[in-house]
C-alpha cells in the first residue's frame, strides 16, 4: 500500500502548489454542487482574492519557477481528478443511503467514521481497493467528495 504523504512528496513543485490551491479553493470558496461547474481560471481568480493565499501566490509560483499557464494546467488536472472522485463518491453515497435507510442521524454517525466505513467498503470492491492501494491521493479525494455529499445531505432542513 502506498502512503498518502509519500505520494504527496513525489509531486512536482507545480503539482504540489496547484493541489494546495485546489484545497484552498475547496475549503474557502467552493459553493457549486459539482466540480463540473468549476474551471481553472475561476479557481485561480478566487484564490488570488483570498487574504492569505492570494497575497503570496505570485511569490510561491515564482520561487517554484511555475508559470501561470503551468498553474492553470495543474489546477485543471486536479479539477479533473475531483470530477472523477465525485463519480466514485456518488456510488459510495448511494451505498451509504442504502445502509442507513436514509436516516439523517445515522448519516451523521457515518460521517464521523467515514474513513473506517470507506475502508470497509473497499474490502469488497476491487476497484476501490486498487485505488486505495495504488493511488492514495485519489482515494483521499474520493473521501473528501463523499464527505461533501454527506454533509450537504445532513445539513438540509427536514
Amino acid at each position: 500500500m502506498r502512503n498518502y504523504c509519500d505520494e504527496l512528496n513525489k509531486l512536482s513543485p507545480a503539482e504540489r502548489i496547484t493541489r494546495n490551491l485546489i484545497s484552498e479553493y475547496d475549503f474557502e470558496c467552493f459553493s457549486a454542487s459539482s466540480w463540473n461547474a468549476i474551471h481553472a481560471e475561476s479557481v485561480l481568480a478566487a484564490v488570488r482574492k483570498l487574504p492569505f493565499e492570494g497575497s503570496c501566490l505570485d511569490d510561491k509560483l515564482s520561487a517554484a519557477s511555475v508559470a501561470t499557464s503551468q498553474c492553470l494546467d495543474g489546477i485543471a488536472m486536479w479539477i479533473g481528478q475531483r470530477r472523477r472522485a465525485e463519480v466514485w463518491a456518488g456510488r459510495l453515497f448511494q451505498k451509504c443511503l442504502e445502509e442507513v435507510n436514509g436516516e439523517t442521524d445515522d448519516l451523521l454517525m457515518l460521517l464521523n467514521r467515514l474513513d473506517w466505513w470507506v475502508n470497509g467498503v473497499s474490502e469488497n470492491d476491487d476497484g476501490l481497493w486498487a485505488i486505495q492501494e495504488m493511488d492514495p491521493i485519489f482515494y483521499f479525494d474520493i473521501c473528501v467528495e463523499l464527505a461533501r455529499m454527506l454533509t450537504a445531505t445532513t445539513l438540509q432542513p427536514d
